[in-house]
């Protein structure tokens, strides 16, 4: 027979749930802090990993493509260095 880190106890009763097992708030005590431990550095791990994949491959599409805004990045700065146009007072701007 093997045992379970989370077991039943009387804690579980008066959740009104009595065959739940342990967990954070019902008697887990340290088993649960653990648990909640590894699920944690298992959530930090994968976003550290899709952030480096991700950077990775941005980094490989612009080098292979020569950048990555092109020519929709000059256009943009372009217009933001251009002065706006402004209508003279009383003319309806377009």
């Amino acid at each position: 027979m093997t045992r379970s880190a989370f077991r039943l106890s009387p804690a579980t009763a008066g959740s009104g749930f009595p065959k739940l097992p342990n967990g954070l708030f019902f008697g887990g005590g340290g088993h649960a802090l653990h648990q909640l431990g590894v699920e944690l550095l298992g959530i930090a791990t994968v976003m550290a990993t899709v952030f480096v994949l991700s950077f990775a491959t941005v980094v490989l599409l612009a080098r292979l493509v020569g950048g990555i805004t092109g020519e929709y990045g000059e256009i943009e700065r372009a217009a933001e260095e251009a002065p706006l146009p402004v209508a003279p007072a009383g003319v309806p701007a377009v």
